[in-house]
C-alpha cells in the first residue's frame, strides 16, 4: 500500500506541475556514477539518470531513470523513497531511513488497458519475502509463489507455492482441499490424520497399492498349514477367520486396504493347498475303491467256479 501511495503522490505532483499556469520542468541530472542515500532527498524531489550497477539494480537494464523524494529532513517525517524505471518498462522501488536503503522491490503493473498482469520467471509474489528457504538450489519464500525452472521437469517452468502454516482451497465459501503444515492432504476435510484423507467417495479406474512381504511363503515346503479342524474350532469361538480382523476391529480402526489384500491372498493360497490336499485324498480313495472293486470281481468269479463244481 505504501508503494502505491508513493507512486500516486509522484504522479499527482507531476500532473500538478503540468497544470500550473507557469510551466515548471523537473530537470533530470546525469549523475550516473554517483550513489544515493536516503539523506540525499531531504525535503526534495529529484530526478536522475543512473547506471543500474551503481544503484544495485537488476542487470536487465544498463541505465535507469530514478526519481527520489523525501517529505521531511530526518527520520521523524518518514523514510525516503526511490523509483527506478528501466529501459524495458520495469519499475523498481525502495525505501530507507538515515541508516540506509532497504532492498529494491519490483512493482507489478498491468500489461495493457485490459488489466492483464504478467510476471517474469523466477519473480516471487507474496508477503514477507525475506522469510524464505532453499530447495533444489532454488530460493522460495515461505509465504508466496513463483513460476520457475525446476530440475524435475524439462517441459517448462513449474509453479511453486508455499505457505508455512498450510494451504486451503475454497469453493462456495467452504474449504474443499487442505494441506496441513506437516504435509497431510485432506479432501472434504480440514483435519487429515494421514498423508491423504478423503471424506467422501473415490471413483477410479485403477488403484495400485505397493506392498512387501507378499504371502508366497505359503507355498514354501516348510510352511505349516493349520489343520481344518483347528480352523473350524477358531471360527466357532471367534466368528471370523484366523489373522483376519473382526467386524468390531474394522468398525473401530478402519480397514488397511494393502494389509487386508495381503491377508486375503494368504487365505486364498491356503485354501488352494487345502484343495490340493483334498484332491490327493480323493484320488487315493478312488484308487483304493478301484482296487477293492477288482478284488471283489475276482472273488465273485472264484465263488462262481466253486458253485459250478
Amino acid at each position: 500500500m505504501k508503494k502505491i501511495i508513493c507512486l500516486l503522490t509522484i504522479f499527482l505532483f507531476l500532473e500538478h506541475l503540468s497544470m500550473a499556469q507557469t510551466a515548471t520542468v523537473l530537470n533530470i541530472s546525469d549523475t550516473r556514477s554517483a550513489t544515493t542515500t536516503p539523506t540525499t532527498y531531504c525535503n526534495n524531489l529529484m530526478a536522475n539518470f543512473k547506471m543500474g550497477s551503481v544503484m544495485g539494480l537488476p542487470s536487465i537494464s544498463n541505465f535507469y531513470g530514478v526519481i527520489g523524494l523525501r517529505a521531511w529532513s530526518d527520520n521523524s517525517g518518514g523514510p525516503a523513497h526511490e523509483l527506478a524505471f528501466s529501459n524495458d518498462n520495469n519499475i523498481f522501488i525502495r525505501s530507507g531511513y538515515d541508516s540506509g536503503w532497504g532492498p529494491w522491490g519490483e512493482l507489478i503493473v498491468a500489461d495493457n488497458i485490459n488489466g492483464d498482469i504478467s510476471v517474469n520467471s523466477n519473480q516471487q509474489i507474496g508477503y514477507s519475502l525475506y522469510d524464505r528457504f532453499t530447495n533444489s538450489g532454488i530460493i522460495q519464500p515461505h509465504y508466496g509463489f513463483q513460476w520457475i525452472y525446476d530440475p524435475w521437469s524439462t517441459g517448462g517452468n513449474s509453479f511453486w507455492l508455499s505457505s508455512y502454516g498450510g494451504i486451503k482451497l475454497f469453493t462456495g465459501g467452504a474449504p474443499r482441499f487442505a494441506i496441513t503444515g506437516t504435509g497431510d492432504i485432506g479432501i472434504g476435510t480440514t483435519s487429515p490424520q494421514s498423508k491423504l484423507a478423503v471424506n467422501g467417495t473415490i471413483t477410479a479406474t485403477e488403484v495400485k497399492v505397493t506392498q512387501t512381504g507378499w504371502p508366497d511363503f505359503v507355498f514354501d515346503s516348510a510352511y505349516r498349514l493349520e489343520p481344518l479342524s483347528s480352523v473350524e474350532k477358531y471360527i466357532q469361538k471367534n466368528n471370523h477367520l484366523p489373522d483376519i480382523p473382526s467386524a468390531k476391529e474394522i468398525e473401530g480402526n478402519g480397514l488397511d486396504l494393502g494389509s487386508m489384500v495381503k491377508k486375503q491372498m494368504q487365505k486364498i493360497e491356503e485354501l488352494m493347498l487345502y484343495q490340493i490336499n483334498a484332491n490327493k485324498r480323493i484320488n487315493e480313495l478312488e484308487d483304493r475303491d478301484e482296487k477293492l472293486r477288482k478284488e471283489i470281481t475276482v472273488l465273485k468269479e472264484e465263488i462262481a467256479k466253486l458253485k459250478n463244481k
